[in-house]
């Protein structure tokens, strides 16, 4: 599906979910309330939601929605780690291929209609659906028939998965994946019912329209009702930090979506224990052209680039908001991940800039012939201060002459795709699911996502590995892919992110998690009335 049809598909969704939503979207009217309910949460995005379909969504301010409104087979406890959803629990074969999930007992939509295991199924054959084209589809390559399903060589009723009665969901995969249950906890993986939205999880939303606050109210047929504390939430599609911060000073907001790096320090200081800093599954790296331009025909000098970059100097002075130096892809706490070590980050300081001067140098550059680069990266504070602060460093090291090239993020997505107009790219990756390959799964040669044009038989030889064992087997060749991938220089991890958040007294949210995967249902009024609900 075209980028053109996919926004129209979704704009028409958006419309008929407003028309057919009065008030809210198939949330019983009976709902019960504790005396708290009158309080509504104001929680920032950090963004606007480009859809609210969980199986079209594919950006991280949808996500946080969508957790609050569906639940699938498989949720995630406070901390971010899986645990049983509507299912009430699973079983594993022997071989590790077949996965039998059982539903809790009288589980419901927000309309109050029974919720089965079909609904399971169709949720997991839509996200297929070629017809569907969702953004997040090949996480489930892992079953059956995904693959032939997705390419359009089988029908979506080949995906091997089945409800063989009303309350259990039978999964196949092609081979043994420990981390499935992670990848059912993705709101790609929710149920569905044809028809106006219903939801399924803690909260049900109100008629939205993009560009204005969104409103939910608690689920009363949520599985675990009694134990949501927060009954009314609005979410704000705030896209610039300096704009939450003011709104957040005026009272406006409870929680933020992120806090600019230029205020932590005074926050720190004048808003006591109300920022919330914490180390996050994502990376920041850059993606060097492999495609086309110089930096395609120079693997010694992307290896100069990379080396010199003062990680440590840019996360702790230019930065100082949390991120951790990185110089892999993968952050380190992902379970089955075996950390890959770069040779030359055993060198000296000095050892590493000598030796990036001499292959600069040895590839035909200098002060009068310089090597130049176009940087394109998307418009936000921090990450201008960063390839700001990059591009300085290159200068020193090396005399490299860099054009910043600055756009909006709907802009960037677009020129990004097209490599003849970059030499390197600002990209960066969240975990979709808590493991090792959720990263490096994105360089396979098939990935949409492997915008650089890396291509790699024995990368893709290595996951394959990864994919079809469990354990240190596992683990190894997830570690000999990433080095595979180092190895090639293609990109330049720079940091590991971290959640940076202001949130309000007012409200219990506890401390982030790596994932930051933020469920509203696990937050708190400080001061409950009596008679609050219990902690889940």
């Amino acid at each position: 599906m075209s980028f053109q049809l996919r926004s129209l598909v979704v704009a028409l969704w958006v419309v008929f979910w407003v028309m057919v939503s009065g008030g809210l979207s198939g949330c019983d009217s009976h709902a019960t309330s504790n005396g708290a309910a009158g309080r509504e949460l104001r929680r920032s995005l950090g963004g606007e939601p480009g859809t609210l379909d969980p199986q079209l969504a594919g950006d991280t301010y949808a996500f946080e929605v969508l957790r609050d409104a569906y639940e699938g087979l498989v949720t995630e406890d406070a901390a971010g780690r899986p645990i049983p959803g509507q299912a009430l629990r699973w079983e594993v074969s022997p071989d590790g291929r077949e996965y039998r999930f059982t539903l809790r007992p009288a589980l419901r939509w927000s309309d109050g209609q029974p919720l089965v295991a079909a609904d399971f199924v169709r949720g997991l054959r839509r996200a297929v659906d070629p017809r569907v084209a969702s953004p997040n589809g090949l996480l489930l390559r892992v079953i059956a028939g995904a693959s032939a399903v997705m390419a359009g060589r089988l029908p979506v009723e080949a995906l091997a998965v089945e409800a063989p009665d009303s309350t259990h969901v039978v999964v196949r995969l092609d081979h043994p994946a420990e981390f499935l249950p992670a990848l059912l906890a993705h709101p790609v993986a929710a149920p569905y019912r044809p028809g106006p939205p219903v939801f399924n999880g803690a909260y049900c939303l109100e008629a939205w329209l993009p560009g204005r606050p969104l409103h939910a109210v608690a689920n009363p047929h949520y599985r675990a009702a009694n134990t949501v504390d927060i009954q009314r939430v609005a979410y704000l599609g705030i896209a610039d930090e300096n704009v939450e911060m003011l709104r957040y000073r005026g009272g406006s907001i409870d929680v933020t979506g992120g806090l600019p790096v230029d205020e932590i320090q005074w926050a720190t200081a004048h808003l006591p224990g109300q920022v919330q800093l914490a180390p996050q599954a994502s990376v920041f790296f850059l993606g060097l052209n492999l495609r086309s331009g110089a930096l395609s025909r120079l693997p010694l000098v992307r290896r100069a680039l990379a080396m010199t970059i003062d990680r440590e100097r840019l996360t702790q002075q230019v930065l100082h908001a949390g991120q951790v130096p990185a110089y892999g892809l993968v952050p380190p706490a992902m379970s089955g991940h075996a950390r890959s070590v770069v040779s030359w980050t055993k060198m000296t300081p000095a050892a590493r800039l000598q030796q990036a001067r001499e292959w600069y140098a040895a590839a035909g550059f200098s002060a009068k012939h310089p090597l130049h680069l176009r940087l394109l990266y998307n418009r936000n504070t921090t990450v201008r201060r960063a390839v700001l602060a990059i591009a300085l460093m290159w200068r020193e090291a090396l005399g490299v002459e860099v054009e910043l090239v600055d756009e909006e993020f709907g802009r960037f997505l677009a020129l990004r795709q097209a490599p003849t107009g970059w030499d390197a790219v600002r990209l960066g990756w969240n975990a979709d699911y808590a493991d090792a390959a959720s990263f490096l799964e994105v360089f396979q040669s098939s990935s949409s996502d492997n915008t650089v044009g890396y291509a790699s038989a024995k990368y893709d030889a290595h996951l394959a590995t990864a994919m079809s064992t469990t354990g240190m087997e596992r683990a190894l060749a997830l570690q000999a892919a990433e080095a595979e991938l180092l190895a090639a220089d293609a990109i330049v991890p720079v940091y590991f992110l971290a959640t940076r958040r202001l949130v309000r007294p007012v409200v219990k949210t506890g401390r982030p998690n790596l994932m930051n995967h933020n469920y509203t249902r696990y937050w708190r009024w400080a001061a409950p009335v009596a008679g609050s609900p219990p902690t889940p």
